[in-house]
C-alpha cells in the first residue's frame, strides 16, 4: 500500500532526473527531496513577486495579495 502522494501522483521516470526534451506532466512528480527543493524555490519566487516588489515600489502589499 503506497502513501497518499503515490495515489495522487505517479513517479516520473526514475524520479531523480528528467531527460532532455521530456516534460513532467501535471499528474507526475519527482522524488521528494527534489519536490521540496522546487517548492522552496516557488515560495521564494512568489514572496518576491507578492511582497518584495510592492515594498520596493511603494505599492501596498495587501493590494497585491487581494488583487
Amino acid at each position: 500500500m503506497g502513501s497518499a502522494v503515490d495515489r495522487v501522483w505517479k513517479l516520473h521516470g526514475d524520479g531523480r532526473s528528467v531527460q532532455p526534451g521530456a516534460v513532467v506532466k501535471p499528474n507526475e512528480r519527482l522524488n521528494m527531496p527534489l519536490m521540496l527543493g522546487l517548492g522552496g524555490q516557488h515560495i521564494l519566487a512568489m514572496f518576491g513577486a507578492t511582497a518584495l516588489v510592492p515594498v520596493l515600489t511603494g505599492f501596498p502589499v495587501t493590494t497585491t495579495i487581494f488583487w
